[in-house]
């Protein structure tokens, strides 16, 4: 999740709010896609809908493949289980 943020972030100029690393969502509720598997697993929301500048430099990043490059860049970096 660390390398996935950091590519995001670096593509896209956003602020980084940091990686949110919980074994229940904020209503308590397990995420069992997270907590439940052997495979690595991270949900990734690169930038918020609602904000407008986050979804016009979303929108060129994804238009141009800049976004989907960061994101498998970020999962190239990532150094495995410690």
């Amino acid at each position: 999740a660390t390398a996935l943020q950091r590519s995001m972030c670096a593509v896209l100029g956003l602020r980084d709010r940091g990686v949110k690393a919980t074994e229940t969502n904020g209503a308590g509720v397990e995420l069992k896609t997270l907590t439940r598997t052997h495979a690595p697993a991270v949900i990734v929301e690169s930038y918020f809908g609602s904000n407008a500048t986050d979804t016009a430099r979303a929108s060129d990043a994804l238009a141009n493949g800049s976004l989907g490059k960061a994101i498998a860049e970020g999962i190239a970096d990532w150094e495995g289980p410690r």
